[in-house]
């Protein structure tokens, strides 16, 4: 997608954990809207280990995080890296990890948006000023995507009930 050069990762310690067996990662988007929504990590204490619990976008059993992206210019969801493959990625010897969301700092992939939108006449040179790029890798899948910055929530609805909730703001306005 974009070659690497001065590239950084910078682990971001203030977004919730996800689940590392399930984190169902969803996205909600539209024009000028970006939510990512994760299941975060359930802990049952008369679990003894010896059955697994089968969630999916109805379950209420987790909190959702609720990653809601300001001023977003572009995102990317990828089934590659995993938490398999993150080792083959551009970044994987900058040290990229799943379950770990990271800012990528001087990124590679603002500089070619920006350079792609400049030959547009009337481009603002300074649409990306504050852009910065963040990167979560998860159990089967990742996201990347371009924005001013985040806000974070936890839902206890369920994930569908929540991306519901989320599409119908973003119908609204």
């Amino acid at each position: 997608m974009y070659p690497r050069a001065d590239d950084q990762l910078r682990e971001l310690d203030d977004l919730p954990v996800c689940d590392i067996g399930a984190p169902l990662p969803h996205v909600v988007a539209g024009e000028g809207v970006l939510h990512l929504l994760y299941y975060t990590p359930h802990r049952d204490p008369a679990w003894d280990g010896s059955y697994a619990t089968v969630i999916d976008s109805n379950s209420q059993f987790d909190p959702v995080a609720v990653v809601s992206f300001d001023k977003p210019l572009a995102h990317l969801c990828s089934a590659i890296p995993d938490e398999e493959t993150c080792m083959g990625h551009p970044f994987g010897s900058l040290g990229l990890r799943p379950y770990t969301p990271f800012e990528v700092v001087h990124s590679s992939w603002i500089r070619s948006l920006e350079a792609a939108r400049s030959v547009n006449p009337y481009h603002w040179r300074g649409l990306f000023d504050k852009a910065r790029h963040f990167l979560f890798v998860f159990h089967d899948s990742s996201f990347e995507c371009i924005a001013a910055g985040y806000r974070v929530e936890l839902s206890r609805d369920s994930m569908a009930q929540t991306a519901a909730r989320l599409a119908m703001a973003g119908r609204r306005g």
